[in-house]
This record gives structure tokens, sequence and C-alpha cells, in this order.
């Protein structure tokens, strides 16, 4: 089975943290080459269950 099909572990608070900084800036990043896949990214982060809560930086819902 591939790691895409894997089930999702729980994430440590340090892995929470570097996504906090990481995907706020990959998407800026996404956006300054193809607003268009980081509109769907956001819309599908939007989608995403959060397990532990939130991300500060990028609000689910």
């Amino acid at each position: 089975m591939s790691a895409a099909h894997q089930p999702q572990q729980d994430s440590s608070p340090a892995d929470r943290q570097v996504v906090e900084r990481l995907v706020p800036v990959w998407l800026r990043e996404t956006e300054r080459h193809d607003a268009d896949a980081a509109r769907r990214a956001r819309e599908g982060g939007s989608r995403a269950s959060c397990p532990g809560g939130p991300p500060r930086t990028w609000p689910c819902g």
C-alpha cells in the first residue's frame, strides 16, 4: 500500500507547528504561480478534517 493510501496517524504538536508555518507560505508561493491551484488547495483545506483543532494560520471552515 502506498503512503497516500495508508491511514492517517495522529500528528505530534511539533508536526502541527511545522504545518502551521509552512502551509501559508506554500499557499502564497503557489498563488504567485497558479492562483487557481492555490484557491483549490484552500477550499480543500477548509473541508479537511482538522484533528486536534484547526491550525491557527489556516482556519478550517
